[in-house]
């Protein structure tokens, strides 16, 4: 997923390569379509063409594009949007050819892929932006009073589907949203109105300091798996009970939880937890600003940039929640961790400005190494791992599942698992073993996401559309 910092970060790329270059083509899927829904066949990107790119900015899952001209460019990077230039490899093969939009400029030529695009009034933007900026997750002016006002609006409506309001807190996204939520001890069924305003000021902070994860992970190239806590696990990683996984709110996003966990109590996470307040860690210490542990050795947090306090203790907890709701004086906005002068605001805003380049560096000693698996599922019958080859490289494949909307959505399949622009063309089925459905096709495998006993476990169905589904069941063993 992109979420708020991949946009941001696409957007950094863009402003410092684009901006002062003039458009001189424009192609693609959205210049095509507007051109068939044009009575003339002319197409509103036409007015593009030798205007000046002015700048560039993102608010939220948003970027925009701004032109001389009253029109701009707003891009959304959807699931798995990405943009390329024109001296970057293209991948998979072929790719360049479906991109959405494709601006060719004074000296270069940027690909957008797998995105939303559409052309909006640079006027109204710009309003957007002044509006909104201060409550995007990842901006540096970011106003910690004002988002925890702003959710306290919404007081009917469940928490989950309130901190993914793009009006609300842009940016999130799903991903950010279940670590958060999960790191802040809130139950995502709660409604906002069942939630202290404590409680909703930590949940803005767990917010916050995930996005920098998510930010310095995806900037750097680093693995944001190995600091999630509960995004597609099975098993808590705090207490080791059975995570639920469901389907929350208005918009029936994707969610995981731990009901043991998360009972809306203020409490500490556990020495654990990524995201923990303050402890006396042996081999390291903890940041009171964003809350990372930091090895022993390094006198500046990681992440933000703070330095290394004094003294530390378990009681500073309390101390360092009060700092994040201390209201914000004149125009020296204190970065939502709290404490510190502007200066120290300053710096650690500066995560999500330019120059950052410390991805990677911030992970918790303590923090379980993400679970690879060594081969492919065991298939039903098989006396033991089986063990799958890519026939380019020798190694082992991974599982993966078509999300392509066709006859073989949901099937599983083995593939390279090499990174997208070193793969090989590999590809075999893996879901030959499952039963056939009473079309005579091969069944996928779905979850159970009610939150009944039954949560959780997996079953065989029909892969054809909901309406068009046969009533075969099974239960998967093991």
């Amino acid at each position: 997923m992109v979420e708020g910092p991949g946009c941001k970060i696409n957007g950094e790329k863009l402003k410092k390569r684009a901006v002062g270059q003039t458009v001189a083509g424009v192609a693609g899927a959205v210049v095509k379509k507007s051109i068939q829904q044009s009575r003339d066949g002319a197409s509103e990107y036409d007015s593009f063409y030798g205007q000046k790119i002015t700048d560039v900015k993102t608010l939220g899952k948003e970027l925009f594009m701004f032109l001389e001209c009253e029109l701009c460019l707003r891009v959304h990077f959807l699931m798995n949007g990405s943009l390329r230039f024109n001296d970057e490899p293209v991948w998979p093969n072929n790719k360049r050819d479906a991109a959405v939009l494709r601006l060719t400029l004074t000296t270069d030529t940027i690909y957008f892929f797998d995105t939303a695009i559409d052309t909006r009034s640079s006027s109204e933007s710009q309003q957007k932006h002044r509006d909104l900026i201060d409550l995007d997750i990842c901006s540096p002016t970011f106003d910690f009073q004002r988002a925890v006002r702003t959710i306290r609006e919404h007081p009917s409506r469940v928490i989950s589907d309130v901190i993914l309001d793009q009006l609300v807190l842009p940016g999130v996204g799903n991903i950010i949203k279940n670590e958060a939520l999960f790191n802040a001890g809130i139950n995502p069924n709660s409604k906002v109105e069942e939630l202290s305003e404590e409680l909703v000021s930590l949940l803005v902070k767990t917010n916050r300091d995930f996005t920098k994860i998510f930010y310095e992970c995806r900037r750097g190239g680093g693995d944001l798996r190995k600091h999630m806590k509960v995004y597609k696990k099975s098993e808590c990683q705090e207490c080791g009970r059975k995570l639920m996984q469901c389907r929350i709110g208005e918009n029936e996003r994707l969610t995981f939880f731990c009901a043991s966990c998360q009972t809306n109590t203020l409490r500490l996470p556990s020495k654990n937890s990524l995201l923990g307040w303050v402890y006396n860690v042996k081999d390291g210490w903890t940041c009171a600003i964003c809350t990372l542990e930091n090895k022993g050795g390094v006198s500046r947090c990681s992440a933000c940039l703070t330095p290394r306090p004094q003294t530390q203790g378990p009681n500073v907890s309390a101390r360092v929640l009060a700092a994040t709701a201390s209201p914000v004086r004149g125009n020296k906005r204190k970065f939502e961790g709290g404490g510190g002068d502007a200066h120290s605001a300053k710096r650690s805003a500066s995560v999500f400005g330019h120059g950052s380049h410390l991805a990677g560096t911030h992970a918790s000693p303590a923090s379980p190494a993400p679970k690879r698996a060594s081969a492919p599922a065991t298939p039903q019958g098989s006396e033991g791992p089986r063990v799958v080859l890519c026939a380019g490289h020798k190694a082992a494949a991974t599982q993966r599942t078509v999300i392509k909307e066709g006859d073989n959505k949901g099937r599983i399949f083995y593939a390279c698992s090499k990174p997208a622009r070193q793969q090989c063309q590999f590809f075999m089925w893996a879901d030959d073993h499952h039963p056939k459905c009473h079309h005579g096709k091969v069944s996928i495998v779905r979850t159970v996401l009610k939150q009944n006993a039954n949560n959780g476990r997996t079953f065989y169905c029909c892969p054809q559309p909901k309406n068009k589904q046969c009533d075969f069941f099974q239960w998967v063993e093991g």
